[in-house]
């Protein structure tokens, strides 16, 4: 087997084209999965601070008695829990939509607002769940990706390694029949890179020999 891929150019081609890509499509997947979740979890986090100080915002001009539907709003929105306490630490209003279970990624604000000369506390404690979420959906992507990966591998390797060593192979089987000083044969390649260029210069060295060889 060895064998017949260093005698091979196909085959070489074939192997050498197929690592690449095969490398090339997992580095790019595994970036993917290393920043995707990451400017995910930057989009979010400053999604929920904006959200946050407009809600501080509205607290400071109506007061956090006639805010419950906007901490609630807020609290479902972001999967959040927040509480509103007052100077000396008593709570008064406090909502939790926040799933934490299992939950590693999350963030906290924190600020305080006046209402009728009093100082009040608000504190949020939000839940990033899309971040977990976009995280196990690419973990569980990854049999079909890896078939993806190797299907599309595959059939480039072929093309590519067909295109370059199939002319070259051609022209390999040309150069043998000269050893033999057959010149019968005409290579057929019809290309303006290095390949055709070579090609064109067998055929012309095949008809100048032919020559020679007929006024002899």
């Amino acid at each position: 087997m060895q064998k017949k891929i260093r005698e091979s150019i196909w085959a070489k081609a074939f192997l050498s084209m197929l690592a690449l890509l095969v490398v090339c499509c997992i580095l790019i997947y595994g970036m993917v999965m290393i920043f995707l979740p990451r400017n995910y979890h930057t989009e979010l986090e400053g999604q929920v601070t904006s959200d946050f100080y407009d809600l501080v915002e509205v607290l400071e001009r109506n007061g956090w008695e006639a805010s419950s539907d906007s901490l609630m709003e807020f609290s479902t929105r972001n999967n959040a829990s927040v509480e509103v306490s007052d100077d000396c630490g008593n709570n008064l209003f406090s909502v939790n939509f926040a799933d934490m279970e299992n939950l590693d990624t999350s963030m906290s604000c924190s600020a305080t607002f006046q209402q009728g000369g009093q100082t009040y506390h608000v504190f949020a404690n939000a839940a990033l769940v899309a971040v977990a979420q976009s995280y196990d959906i690419l973990l569980k992507l990854i049999p079909f990706i890896a078939v993806v990966i190797l299907l599309i591998s595959v059939i480039g390797a072929v093309v590519c390694s067909r295109y370059y060593s199939k002319p070259l192979v051609s022209i390999s089987n040309v150069a043998k029949r000269m050893t033999t000083l057959d010149m019968t044969w005409k290579c057929e390649v019809n290309r303006q890179d290095e390949i055709g260029v070579l090609a064109a210069s067998l055929n012309e060295m095949a008809e100048r020999l032919n020559n020679a060889l007929a006024s002899l």
